[in-house]
């Protein structure tokens, strides 16, 4: 098993849960946990990716457990309000780190290294196609197959 030779498309999830910017902390809490995933990407309204949201950016908000986070914490420069107020906009990385379909798993994993992120957008311009976790490469590394893909709610 080469890195070099397995490409990402291998071993993505196909079925992306893509949150909209106006979607509230607790509504994308609540699609995380009931997919069973730890992030998703934020589009905006013509679908054009603008972020992602994770499980990190919902312990920066602090409202889940009655933890106030300081304001500088939000990256939308919001204040803090309540999990049924403020938006995923306000939490998610900008920074939206992907690759392609083809790109090796190897280069793949080198970025996230690289960028210290937990998943990859897999894009096929100008489509969102996939996405790759870090635990996509711990199961290729044990042999496993790639996971179910999750049933996507209210499709």
């Amino acid at each position: 098993m080469d890195p070099r030779n397995i490409q990402v498309s291998e071993i993505m999830s196909t079925k992306v849960l893509p949150l909209r910017k106006d979607t509230t902390l607790r509504e994308a809490m609540t699609a995380l946990e009931a997919r069973g995933i730890s992030g998703a990407p934020v589009v905006d309204d013509v679908g054009r990716c603008v972020g992602i949201f994770s499980l990190t950016n919902v312990a920066r908000a602090g409202n889940f457990i009655g933890i106030e986070p300081p304001v500088e914490a939000c990256e939308g420069g919001k204040g803090v309000g309540s999990v049924d107020e403020e938006t995923v906009a306000g939490w998610m990385s900008r920074d939206v780190k992907y690759v392609t379909p083809t790109t090796s798993v190897e280069a793949a994993a080198r970025l996230m290294a690289r960028s210290a992120v937990h998943r990859l957008l897999v894009i096929d311009e100008p489509a969102i196609v996939g996405i790759v976790s870090s635990l996509d490469f711990v199961r290729l590394l044990g042999g496993f197959a790639r996971a179910e893909e999750p049933e996507v709610l209210g499709a």
